[in-house]
């Protein structure tokens, strides 16, 4: 006969409201990456098409961030966990 063990301690399941909080995190650290590079690009343009271009992806990467702010001040991201990502 076999004898299964099983942890003492149970694993925490995070809620809905964690998981949307820490994709809300991982959302905004990403577009704040995307928006550097983007702005890089765009120092470094001298092609008159190259700097339009790279200010339509600013502008559509400032308004991404500027609705995930929105909502995560919706779903009540506190600021010490976006500080820590």
């Amino acid at each position: 006969m076999r004898v299964f063990s099983f942890p003492f301690g149970k694993k925490k399941v995070p809620s809905p409201l964690e998981l949307r909080q820490a994709q809300l995190l991982e959302d905004l650290t990403e577009t704040r990456r995307q928006l550097a590079a983007a702005r890089c690009l765009f120092q470094q343009a001298s092609d008159q098409e190259l700097v339009a271009a790279s200010v339509y992806e600013i502008n559509a990467l400032q308004a991404r961030y500027s609705y995930l702010l929105h909502q995560a001040k919706l779903h009540e991201v506190r600021r010490s966990a976006w500080a820590a990502s």
